[in-house]
C-alpha cells in the first residue's frame, strides 16, 4: 500500500516568508480559514489528474474553511529513504 505524507503549506497573499530548516516548517503571514477536510487519496488523485484538480476548484467551500476553491496548486514527490518510499503531496493555499 502507497504511503501518503500530506503537507499542507497554507499561505495568504500578506506572508511574506515560507521555508523549512531542519524538518520545521516556518510561516510567517496570517491565516485567514482553516483548510477544508480532505481525504489523502483524494489529493494524491487531484495531484495526479490536473482536469479533476481544476474541476475541483470550481466548487466553493464556503465561509468557514478553505477548500480546493482557495488552492494554487496541487503537487506530487516520490520520496525515497531507507524505510522505503512515499509521495509526498503538496497544497499550496491562497
Amino acid at each position: 500500500m502507497k504511503k501518503f505524507l500530506l503537507l499542507a503549506i497554507p499561505m495568504c497573499l500578506t506572508a511574506t516568508a515560507t521555508y523549512a530548516n531542519g524538518g520545521v516548517i516556518h510561516f510567517r503571514g496570517a491565516l485567514v480559514k482553516a483548510p477544508c477536510e480532505t481525504n489523502a487519496s483524494d489529493l494524491a488523485y487531484y495531484a495526479a489528474n490536473n482536469r479533476a484538480y481544476l474541476a475541483a476548484r470550481k466548487v466553493q467551500s464556503g465561509p468557514s474553511c478553505a477548500g480546493m476553491d482557495n488552492t494554487q496548486f496541487v503537487s506530487k514527490a516520490r520520496v525515497v529513504s531507507e524505510d522505503g518510499t512515499a509521495d509526498v503531496i503538496s497544497v499550496a493555499y491562497n
